[in-house]
């Protein structure tokens, strides 16, 4: 084997390793922000709930109880079994 094919083999086995990696830490990104995003939801749909039992009947009211049917319908969405 001469050196310059030992060379690109070298390079090529190199970019397969990195490849690898940046595969799975690409997966562990999405999973986070995923994650994230998920949390996020909660706590924003726990907010408006403590809100929501605060108020008095009325137009507040009404777009607080829409956001959180909309936020339940993202949930959902999330974590729907066909996803998986």
């Amino acid at each position: 084997m001469t050196k310059a094919t030992f060379k690109v083999g070298n390079i090529v086995w190199r970019l397969h390793e990195r490849r690898k990696s940046q595969t799975e830490l690409t997966e562990l990104r999405r999973k986070y922000i995923e994650r994230a995003y998920a949390a996020q939801i909660d706590s924003e749909r726990k907010l408006i709930e403590s809100r929501i039992y605060r108020l008095q009947p009325g137009a507040q009211r009404l777009f607080l109880q829409e956001r959180l049917r909309k936020l339940n319908e993202r949930r959902k969405e999330r974590t729907d079994p066909d996803d998986l």
